[in-house]
């Protein structure tokens, strides 16, 4: 049923095409709702569940995107448990699944997942290959240039590579 943080819930909602200018997304403090029209032939969707616990209405969103509306619900009380399931009754909805690609466990919640490093940064490499923090980088080097120098087994040049003998024939 989407992905659970301990302040949020997490729902995309799979209908591609949705004519965002007729949909309806409605969060009230106890369920939330989509009505509208997408899909190849402009099918009415129409979806609404009453929550397990009480949502903040004025901090929960939602978008629709090319492929699918997404709400973002966020909890009133945003220091409680991980809900059991996302509707106050029991029941199974077969159109609801686990989003595993934003699923997160209660105890990975507040872990780094980057181990404290800056991959913005990390990924910024403006003109050339930009090296690690305090050491110069590798300016406008020419890698084409390598292809023919002595010491690089597998980068060219004249060294003989033994990889390029003939294979004996297999048994059959």
């Amino acid at each position: 049923w989407g992905a659970q943080r301990s302040d949020r819930i997490l729902i995309s909602i799979d209908v591609p095409n949705v004519v965002a200018s007729e949909a309806k997304m409605v969060v009230t403090a106890n369920s939330f709702s989509f009505s509208g029209k997408g899909g190849a032939n402009a099918h009415e969707y129409k979806f609404e569940a009453e929550t397990f616990g009480e949502l903040d209405t004025e901090e929960s969103k939602y978008s629709v995107q090319p492929r699918n509306v997404q709400f973002v619900l966020m909890k009133k009380d945003k220091e409680a448990e991980y809900w059991p399931r996302l509707t106050k009754e029991k029941v199974k909805l077969n159109n609801l699944k686990i989003d595993w690609d934003r699923w997160k466990d209660e105890d990975e919640e507040h872990e780094d997942p980057t181990g404290g490093m800056d991959m913005a940064n990390m990924m910024n490499f403006g003109g050339g290959a930009g090296g690690m923090g305090g050491m110069g980088g590798m300016g406008g080097m020419d890698f084409s240039q390598m292809a023919g120098m002595g010491g690089m087994g597998g980068m060219g040049g004249d060294d003989e590579d033994s990889d390029d003998d003939d294979m004996p024939e297999l048994a059959a």
